[in-house]
């Protein structure tokens, strides 16, 4: 039973060989993670620029100051953001926002969220949408979110994409709370990107391998690293940030 389960674990790619620092800077070593020109290193930045908010494009600088943030999910706004994503936050939780942002961008939904009120490092960001509850639960389901595989298993309500992959997963924990959590699942369950469709037989092993890996196993199965590279191959523009 042991060696099952261990045989499970190394085929469900829990130790990903993209989950270092030192890997990933031998597989970037330019800073941009895709070749998205509107992405581009600007004005000569290099990977080694004078604060890791000089790194990001202007556009995506734009794009992370308009947003609010607050203080471990409470009231207290941050004023100075550029201020706090160079001295408060770790490089973790930096590169874990704009992988979240990325991911959330791409879906068109970063510009439906009011505040950021906590940033995780391995996946996940806690928010208030700008919309009441009945209109945000509307939105994602237009999208093709639904509580597909246990999405909202033992919280008030959850959901996730129907599609296999690198997805996002919405949570909402307590009826009464302002804030939802997003997260980002490597390891997705659900049907081909090409249209096509699969049922639950045929999804089993994906389901499999996130119950392992993206549940049990985030915190070192969802590192950043491991983030940007999966959105990358996914073909979403990602940018990574250096100390």
């Amino acid at each position: 039973m042991k060696w099952a389960l261990l045989f499970t674990i190394l085929f469900c790619g829990i130790f990903n060989p993209i989950n270092s620092y030192a890997d990933f800077y031998k597989k970037n070593k330019s800073c941009i993670l895709f070749k998205d020109p509107t992405y581009a290193i600007s004005r000569s930045k290099t990977c080694n620029p004078t604060t890791p908010w000089d790194q990001l494009p202007d556009k995506i600088q734009r794009k992370l100051k308009k947003m609010q943030y607050t203080y471990n999910d409470s009231n207290q706004y941050i004023v100075d953001f550029k201020n706090h994503f160079n001295n408060k936050l770790t490089n973790d939780q930096r590169n874990n926002l704009l992988a979240l942002f990325a991911k959330l961008d791409h879906e068109g939904l970063w510009s439906k969220i009011q505040t950021i009120t906590w940033i995780g490092s391995s996946g996940s960001i806690y928010f208030r949408p700008k919309m009441s509850e009945v209109y945000f639960k509307s939105l994602l389901s237009r999208k093709g979110y639904g509580d597909w595989w246990r999405a909202s298993k033992g919280i008030y309500w959850g959901v996730r994409s129907r599609f296999r992959g690198p997805q996002l997963h919405f949570k909402k924990y307590n009826m009464n709370s302002p804030s939802y959590e997003v997260h980002i699942d490597l390891n997705n369950p659900g049907d081909p990107k090409n249209g096509g469709k699969t049922n639950a037989i045929e999804e089993l092993h994906t389901a499999y391998k996130h119950l392992i890996v993206d549940k049990n196993h985030r915190d070192k199965s969802h590192k950043p690293c491991a983030l940007h590279v999966n959105l990358c191959i996914d073909n979403i523009p990602v940018y990574w940030v250096f100390e």
